[in-house]
Formats: structure tokens, sequence, C-alpha cells
């Protein structure tokens, strides 16, 4: 008789849950060469771990910089906004207009 599926995923569970634990239990058999050269010293984690201070000048250009972009930024989304209503009021005065013309052949002829 064939298996269900629940069984057979259980037994491939425990299964897997077995040889991984057998993994953790077994000792590692892996030797890991470290070069002595390439380790860090004291120093120079030190160097690594201290975060970058910025000099005061740098951070207030970044920040001039940063507000003329948002001006001009500024500027272009009102030209923007300003051609677009442009547009459309010229826009709903054609569309009046056509609505007139229709009007007027509608009635008079």
């Amino acid at each position: 008789m064939t298996e269900k599926r629940s069984q057979y995923r259980k037994e491939h569970q425990k299964d897997s849950l077995s040889r991984l634990l057998k993994r953790a239990k077994a000792p590692s058999h892996d030797k890991v060469d470290v070069n002595l050269e390439f380790t860090r010293s004291s120093q120079e984690e030190k160097k690594v771990r201290t975060p970058f201070v910025e000099d005061t000048k740098v951070s207030e250009q970044r920040l001039a910089r940063s507000t003329q972009k948002q001006l001009s930024l500024n500027e272009e989304r009102e030209n923007k906004i300003s051609r677009l209503k442009k547009r459309l009021n010229l826009a709903i005065l054609v569309v009046i207009l056509l609505l007139i013309l229709v009007f007027v052949a509608l009635f008079n002829l």
C-alpha cells in the first residue's frame, strides 16, 4: 500500500532533523588557517570603529546645495503648474466656443 503524503513528509522531516542534529553534535574537522599578517591590530580596529566626523564647512556646503536644489525644484514645480493652468484654461475656452457653435448651428439651421 502506498504512503500518504502527510506520512511521507513526517518521515522526511524527522530524517532531516536527525541529520541536522548529527551534524551539530559531530566535531568539525575543518581547520581555518589564519595568517597573522592579515589580522588587524587593536589600533586599526579602533580606527575602523570610530565614526567619521565631517568638517563643519563641508556640512554647511552640503546644506547650502540642498537648499538651492529645493528652491530650484520649487521654481520648476511652479513653472509646470502655471503652464498646466494655461493649457487647461485654453482647453476650457475651446470647449465653450465649440458648444456655442453647436448651439448656434442647431437653432439657426
